[in-house]
C-alpha cells in the first residue's frame, strides 16, 4: 500500500525528532537516508536567541561577498526578509552586517564559484587542519570541478573541526569542560590524529601498515603538522617513525618545546637523541626538552595531573564516540592516550591541575578501572592503576633513561645526564624508582622481556620464595611480578602458597593487595590454575567478610583473575561464573546492588559480556530486592 505524503513525514519525524541534536544533525546532512523519505530538510542559522535564517540563504549570501557584491537578503525563519550588508576580510573570511551587528565566517571562500579561489582556499585550510590524504584528494577534485553544493561545503566545515588543531582552539575558547567538550563525536577525528583502523588486529602491523601509511602521506603534504600528530601518539618507543621523520629539520623538532603534553616533549628528546649522531648541535636542544619535561617540580606536576585526568574521560569514552565497541584494545588505547595529549595541550593553563585530577577521579576512575579489567585480557602486563601522576612522572623518567641507554657511556651528553639523575633522585625521594621500569601501557602488544629467572637481580626473591609461606615474606616479590616476565619457578612457587587451605592468610599483613599481586600473576603468565586458587580465596573471604574486605574489591581482583583466559569465549564465560559464584555468597543488599552497578558498566564496555553476566544481574537484583524487604 503506497503511503501518503503526510505519513511518510510522520514517519520521519517519530523516527527523527527523538534522536540527540547531533545524530540528528548527521542523518538530515546524510543526502541519501533523506532521500529515501523523499525529504528535503531545510536548516537554520541562528543569528540571535530570537531570530535565525535559513542556512542556503546564508550560503548564497557568502557566495555574494566572495563575488564583491555589497548586500543580500536573508530568508528568516518567522518575519519578512532582512537585508544584510556584506564584506571580506582576509583568508577567505566573509563578513555579514545585519542591524549594525557584524558576524564573521572564516573559509567562505571555499564556496566560491571561481575554480582557482577554491583551490586557494582548500590549499590554505589544508595546510592549517590537515584531513587524511584520501580526504583532501577527494575535496580537491570536487573542487576543480566544480562548485560545492551547500550540504558538500556543510560536510567539510564539519571534517575540519574534527581535527586535533581545530579541536584545540575550540577547547581554549570553551567556557565549560565537560565530556562533550573534550571528546568529540566524530568518529573520522580519530582516524585523523593517529591513523584509521583497517585490517591490522595487532599493533605491530598496525604500526608498519596503517599508521606508517597515514604518517608518510601526511609528512609529505605538512612536515610541521605531521611531526606534531606524531608527538602526541609518541607514547611508545616504537612508535616514533623515525625514518619518516629523516627529512624533518632542527627548527620543526625544537617547535615541540611549545608543547605542554609530556610525550610530545619526550618526542623531541627521542628524536634529538637519534639526530645527536650526525649533528652534536641537538645536545642543546635535547637539553631543553629533558629540562621542561623532567626538571622543573611544579610544571611535570600540573602535566601529569592534567594529562592523567584526561586519560581517565579519553578511555572511556573513546569506544562510544568513535563508534568502535569491537575495535581492538591496543587501537583504542593508542586513540585514547593521544587525544589525552590533545587535551592536555589544549589546556595546560588550567588554573589548578590537582583540582581537575580530583574531579576526573572521582567521576570516572570506577568506570575507568572496570574498563581496564576487560582489557587485561588483551594486555596483562600494564595495569590501568599505573595511570596516576606519579607513576606517569616515573615512566616518563624510564623512558628518557632507555633512550640515553642508547648512546654509549663516554658520549652521553653531561647535561642529559645530570636532568635525568636529578629526576631519578625525585623518584627515589618519593620510593617510586622501581615504576621507572614497569611495562608502559603499549608494553603488552611485544614480546614479553627476559624471564625472571635469567635476570640477576631477581635471584634471591626467587630463592626466597622457594622457602616461603607467605607472599610478604619476600622483598622484591611485587618487583619482580610488575617488571619481568615471571619465571616457572615462580609461577610454582606463587601457587603452592595460594594452595594452602583458604583460611590461612596467603600475607600477614594487607592480603588485599597480595591477592592482586596473585591475580596479576596469573593474568601475565596465563595461568588458569593460579586463577583458580585467587578466585576460591576472594570467595572464601565474600563469605567470611571483614567490613574493609568490600566485595566490589574483592569482585576486581577476582575478574583480574580470569584475564589468564586469553581467548575471548573462555574469558567471559569465567567471568560471567565468577560474577554468579560472588552473587550467591554476598548477603548484603547494599554490596549486592554495587555488584549489580559494576555488571551493568561491565556490559557497556562490552556488549558481548551481557549474556555471560546476565545470571549474575539477574541474582544480585533478586537478592538485594529480597534482603532490603527482609531489614
Amino acid at each position: 500500500m503506497k503511503m501518503s505524503r503526510d505519513a511518510i513525514d510522520l514517519r520521519f519525524a517519530l523516527l527523527v525528532n527523538p534522536l540527540p541534536s547531533e545524530v540528528r544533525s548527521k542523518l538530515l546532512l546524510d543526502e541519501g537516508f533523506c532521500a529515501n523519505f523523499g525529504i528535503d530538510p531545510q536548516f537554520w542559522f541562528p543569528l540571535n536567541d530570537v531570530s535565525s535564517v535559513t542556512s542556503d540563504s546564508l550560503h548564497q549570501a557568502l557566495r555574494g561577498a566572495i563575488a564583491g557584491k555589497k548586500s543580500a537578503f536573508l530568508k528568516t525563519q518567522s518575519g519578512p526578509d532582512i537585508r544584510a550588508e556584506l564584506g571580506m576580510g582576509d583568508e577567505g573570511q566573509a563578513t555579514l552586517v545585519i542591524d549594525e551587528k557584524g558576524f564573521a565566517f572564516s573559509d567562505a571562500d571555499l564556496l566560491s564559484d571561481d575554480r582557482d579561489t577554491r583551490i586557494k582556499a582548500l590549499t590554505r585550510v589544508f595546510a592549517a587542519k590537515p584531513l587524511r590524504g584520501d580526504e583532501e584528494e577527494k575535496w580537491l577534485v570536487i573542487a576543480g570541478e566544480r562548485a560545492l553544493t551547500d550540504r558538500e561545503y556543510v560536510t567539510l566545515k564539519t571534517a575540519l573541526a574534527a581535527t586535533p588543531e581545530a579541536i584545540k582552539t575550540q577547547l581554549r575558547a570553551a567556557q565549560e569542560l565537560d565530556v562533550d567538550s573534550l571528546m568529540p563525536d566524530e568518529p573520522d577525528y580519530y582516524g585523523r590524529l593517529i591513523a584509521p583502523l583497517s585490517n591490522s588486529t595487532d599493533m605491530e602491523t598496525f604500526n608498519r601498515s596503517e599508521l606508517a601509511a597515514t604518517r608518510k602521506s601526511l609528512v609529505e603534504r605538512q612536515p610541521k603538522l605531521a611531526l606534531r600528530r606524531i608527538a602526541f601518539a609518541a607514547l611508545w618507543q616504537p612508535l616514533i617513525p623515525f625514518e619518516i621523520l629523516a627529512s624533518v629539520g632542527s627548527s620543526d623538532i625544537s617547535s615541540l618545546l611549545e608543547a605542554d603534553d609530556p610525550f610530545s616533549l619526550l618526542c623531541g628528546f627521542e628524536l634529538c637523541r637519534q639526530m645527536l649522531r650526525s649533528d652534536p648541535a641537538f645536545v642543546e636542544l635535547g637539553t631543553s626538552f629533558l629540562n621542561k619535561l623532567l626538571v622543573d617540580p611544579v610544571a611535570t606536576t600540573d602535566r601529569c595531573n592534567i594529562f592523567c585526568a584526561m586519560t581517565l574521560v579519553s578511555t572511556i569514552n573513546l569506544r562510544r564516540v568513535a563508534r568502535a565497541s569491537n575495535a581492538p584494545v591496543f587501537w583504542v588505547r593508542l586513540a585514547a592516550l593521544a587525544h589525552a595529549g590533545v587535551l592536555t595541550d589544549a589546556l595546560s593553563d588550567l588554573p589548578n591541575s590537582e583540582d581537575f585530577l580530583n574531579w576526573a577521579t572521582e567521576k570516572f576512575s570506577s568506570t575507568y578501572l572496570w574498563h581496564g579489567v576487560i582489557d587485561r585480557r588483551d594486555a596483562p602486563r600494564w595495569r590501568p592503576e599505573w595511570i596516576s601522576p606519579d607513576h606517569l612522572f616515573a615512566e616518563l623518567v624510564g623512558r628518557a633513561l632507555g633512550a640515553l641507554g642508547t648512546i654509549p657511556a663516554a658520549e652521553r651528553p653531561p647535561t642529559w645526564v645530570a636532568a635525568i639523575e636529578a629526576a631519578l633522585a625525585r623518584l627515589e625521594e618519593s620510593k617510586k624508582v622501581i615504576a621507572a621500569y614497569f611495562p608502559g601501557p603499549f608494553d603488552d602488544f611485544r614480546e614479553y622481556p627476559l624471564a625472571s629467572s635469567q635476570m640477576d637481580v631477581f635471584n634471591d626473591v626467587e630463592s626466597n620464595l622457594e622457602a616461603a609461606w607467605a607472599l610478604d615474606e619476600v622483598p622484591g616479590v611485587v618487583a619482580l611480578a610488575n617488571t619481568a616476565q615471571p619465571s616457572q619457578r615462580f609461577i610454582a612457587n606463587v601457587l603452592r602458597i595460594l594452595n594452602q587451605p583458604v583460611d590461612e592468610p596467603i600475607a600477614k599483613e594487607d592480603e588485599l593487595s597480595f591477592l592482586g599481586l596473585g591475580a596479576h600473576v596469573s593474568a601475565i603468565s596465563r595461568s588458569e590454575p593460579i586463577a583458580e586458587a585467587v578466585i576460591n580465596r576472594c570467595l572464601f573471604l565474600a563469605r567470611n567478610s571483614e567490613p574493609e574486605r568490600a566485595p566490589s574489591a574483592l569482585f576486581m581482583i577476582m575478574a583480574e583473575a580470569c584475564a589468564a583466559h586469553a581467548d575471548p569465549q573462555k574469558h567471559r564465560e569465567l567471568l560471567g561464573a565468577t560474577a554468579t559464584k560472588l552473587c550467591f555468597a554476598v548477603n548484603d543488599s547494599q554490596a549486592l546492588s554495587g555488584i549489580g552497578s559494576i555488571l551493568d558498566v561491565l556490559g557497556r564496555r562490552d556488549e558481548r559480556l551481557i549474556p555471560a553476566l546476565a545470571k549474575a544481574r539477574a541474582i544480585a537484583r533478586a537478592k538485594a530486592g529480597y534482603l532490603t524487604q527482609r531489614n
